[in-house]
């Protein structure tokens, strides 16, 4: 299934206004299937624990699955 992914991250960083993008893995993407699983696993990875929920120091994610895009949602039912 490591195929559906384009397996690359976006990372965006506001306060030192730089961009830049890094694979993930196949492991990753093998371990932690689906969109929700990985970006769970990003989020543990990269925020501290005590991280003000509103401070510079919080991430925010936007991750799309390999599903999205496609009538497989609307089949359940």
């Amino acid at each position: 299934m490591a195929y559906v992914y384009n397996r690359k991250i976006l990372y965006v960083d506001l306060t030192n206004r730089k961009i830049w993008n890094e694979e993930i893995s196949r492991k990753m993407v093998g371990t932690w299937l689906g969109a929700a699983a990985i970006n769970t696993k990003i989020l543990w990875d990269k925020v501290k624990k005590g991280t003000d929920p509103l401070g510079p120091d919080n991430v925010l994610i936007f991750g799309a699955g390999s599903l999205n895009g496609t009538v497989a949602p609307a089949l359940v039912g």
